[in-house]
């Protein structure tokens, strides 16, 4: 339990005792539709303690900003459950079934709702691990030619990582299956670049040109592809 699911425990525990206070201290007609609204919220209570836990227990921000909606919703479940709840406490005399079908629908139109939020947001973080994953390739050996820059052992040398790290850098990020063998061979070629740009060999332009026509190869594949 990390601590800011405990600090939202003690106000959600809070609310549950004022509310059980409240309806017992009052001289209501403890018939069977005070209980059975009772039971009502204090499961839509529940509920939303528990839409929260999944939601503040996300494992990154990302991931609990999405799922954000799930405590939005369920407060308004809590809401609506507590608004027809203690309405029909307070008028013991209105048929009972009537206030058990209304908070039926709501728990269970809430139900539906906090389904349909989990799904979306589960779709949402598969959408971004496939984009992460798909984009690793280049974003990867981005990051590593702009480390090189500041490497270059000579003005010709840090031109030509330049270079390389703008053509990059403006290349399209997602790979698929069918670009795989130029990656590689892209790959190869730029371990050869980094090894002589840190060694400060005169293989560098030839290098940096034969690295230059694979991203440029790249560049065409991936755009026919589209």
């Amino acid at each position: 339990m990390n601590k800011t699911f405990k600090y939202y425990l003690s106000i959600w525990a809070i609310h549950l005792i004022f509310f059980n206070c409240a309806v017992f201290l009052v001289p209501l007609e403890r018939g069977s539709s005070f209980w059975i609204n009772y039971i009502f919220i204090t499961i839509s209570f529940l509920g939303q303690l528990l839409c929260s836990y999944i939601a503040i227990s996300s494992q990154t921000h990302q991931k609990l900003f999405y799922n954000l909606p799930l405590i939005s919703v369920s407060y308004m479940a809590v809401a609506a459950t507590l608004a027809v709840g203690v309405l029909f406490m307070l008028l013991p005399f209105v048929p009972t079934f009537i206030g058990t079908l209304l908070c039926l629908a709501i728990l269970s139109l809430s139900a539906v709702m906090l389904i349909s939020v989990r799904f979306a947001a589960e779709k949402v973080n598969q959408t971004d691990r496939l984009v992460e994953r798909d984009t690793a390739f280049m974003t990867n050996i981005t990051a590593s030619a702009l480390s090189l820059i500041s490497r270059a052992k000579t003005k010709e040398a840090e031109k030509l990582t330049e270079k390389v790290y703008q053509e990059l850098r403006f290349s399209d990020t997602v790979s698929c299956p069918q670009l795989k063998d130029i990656e590689a061979e892209i790959e190869t070629v730029f371990k050869d670049f980094k090894a002589a740009v840190c060694d400060g060999s005169t293989d560098l332009p030839q290098i940096s040109t034969e690295l230059s026509r694979l991203i440029a190869d790249r560049n065409v594949q991936s755009r026919l592809l589209k």
